[in-house]
């Protein structure tokens, strides 16, 4: 998931790596609101919250956003792909029915928080 991305992009800008374009305010807002919607998301998901097909669309539609941006940019290549990714697995469990979730979630094993 884009949450993955962060921590790279943090150490890429410590080394200066990062593109200047890249590190504009607006797309870096996107990123942190990605990464932190596909957290609650998965969250949400694992709590088998009623309202995971609304939390899911709304995951889908910006991960979506961000992954245009990100290859609009260029060279983002893992982000790009994480967001993508992402989109795809959140569009299918948005349409999917709270029943299916509750099944899913009870063959999976419980997180260690």
């Amino acid at each position: 998931m884009p949450a993955a991305i962060l921590p790279q992009f943090v150490q890429e800008q410590a080394r200066g790596a990062v593109r200047l374009d890249c590190a504009r305010p607006q797309h870096l807002r996107l990123m942190l609101d990605c990464a932190a919607l596909c957290a609650f998301t998965a969250d949400a998901l694992g709590r088998k919250s009623q309202f995971h097909n609304r939390f899911a669309a709304l995951c889908a539609e910006v991960c979506e956003t961000c992954e245009k941006d990100c290859e609009a940019l260029g060279e983002m290549e893992d982000c790009v792909r994480a967001c993508r990714t992402c989109a795809e697995c959140c569009r299918q469990v948005s349409r999917s029915d709270h029943r299916e979730v509750l099944e899913t979630a009870s063959r999976m094993a419980p997180s260690s928080h």
